[in-house]
């Protein structure tokens, strides 16, 4: 294991104790995830874990020619600049962060919902809750309109 970029570093299948993963200041991440994407990295997982001290980011990265793997972490408050435009590899990571720890990318060329269900934290700000059950199973659906359809049914 190794550092670079203000990444620990690692070979395929080996761990890492959490606590060896370094925690970098908000803007070195961002530049960090940029910088390795420039030179050849791809961004494997880019996620969010909710705590009692806020969102942590954590950085996937991995080198296809040498099978290694890049991980660093970050605080974050409740934003952050989005690096899509930059690296648009981070687009559907950015918006799951958005949409499951209500931390928005700022500047994200795209934003709207991934997927359609309840955030991890309570505090997400990003989309209405108006409609506080889950809509009818399919099923249902598909009797109310074919009886609709065809009444003697």
């Amino acid at each position: 294991m190794t550092d670079h970029f203000s990444m620990k570093t690692l070979y395929n299948g080996e761990s890492l104790p959490l606590a060896a993963v370094p925690l970098v200041k908000r803007e070195d991440f961002l530049q960090g995830i940029i910088n390795a994407v420039d030179r050849g990295w791809r961004i494997s997982a880019l996620f969010g874990d909710g705590g009692a001290d806020g969102v942590t980011l954590y950085a996937v990265l991995s080198a296809k020619s040498d099978g290694v793997l890049g991980v660093m972490r970050s605080r974050c408050g409740d934003s952050f600049p989005s690096i899509t435009p930059y690296c648009p590899q981070a687009n559907l990571f950015e918006r799951e962060i958005a949409e499951q720890f209500g931390v928005k990318p700022e500047g994200h060329p795209w934003f709207k919902p991934v997927r359609f269900h309840r955030p991890f934290r309570n505090r997400c700000r990003l989309r209405s809750n108006r409609r506080k059950t889950l809509p009818s199973s399919k099923g249902r659906l598909l009797r109310n309109s074919i009886s609709a359809r065809f009444p003697e049914i």
